[in-house]
């Protein structure tokens, strides 16, 4: 992952990106997911109790309501079972 930050100066009261050699660019090598702590805020760019950006948390929603749509549309009486079968063959993806 790598993080781009643009540094900015105030011109005129109002702040106006500098040129673009003033980028800060830093690569992240590792990132620990932490779930929600029950502790969520909604200033800034990030929740202060779990750390992770907004955008990040709304993503992470979107793929949860996806399967849990096509579990529901594919009727499995056993969906508890299903959501075990996927977290699995995430897991597995996820160490190739």
């Amino acid at each position: 992952m790598v993080l781009c930050f643009h540094v900015h100066e105030n011109v005129g009261g109002r702040s106006s990106p500098q040129s673009t050699a003033n980028k800060v660019i830093v690569t992240v090598i590792n990132m620990k997911f932490i779930p929600c702590q029950d502790q969520c805020t909604k200033e800034g760019t990030h929740c202060e109790g779990c750390g992770r950006s907004f955008e990040e948390i709304k993503q992470t929603k979107q793929l949860v309501a996806s399967v849990v749509k096509f579990a529901r549309e594919q009727g499995y009486e056993n969906s508890n079972e299903f959501a075990r079968y996927f977290g699995k063959k995430v897991s597995k993806k996820l160490e190739e």
